[in-house]
């Protein structure tokens, strides 16, 4: 089964879906990993609802799920 990342912007709650399948939930979660470590205000893991996140330089959360398609 493909996996794909999906970007929830809490402020207003756009979604963004990633374009690249994964093949493994892995090779997705490396992916989630890789991306929240972009964010400029910080970064991390939510183990109560099991997502990463980050949050940008204005302090702006998001949310980043492994989804399968």
């Amino acid at each position: 089964m493909p996996y794909q990342l999906i970007e929830i912007v809490d402020e207003t709650q756009q979604r963004n879906v990633g374009s690249m399948p994964y093949e493994t939930h892995e090779e997705a979660l490396e992916s989630a990993i890789r991306s929240a470590q972009t964010f400029q205000g910080g970064y991390g893991y939510d183990n109560e609802q099991g997502h990463w996140w980050g949050k940008d330089a204005d302090g702006r959360l998001t949310r980043i799920l492994v989804e399968g398609t």
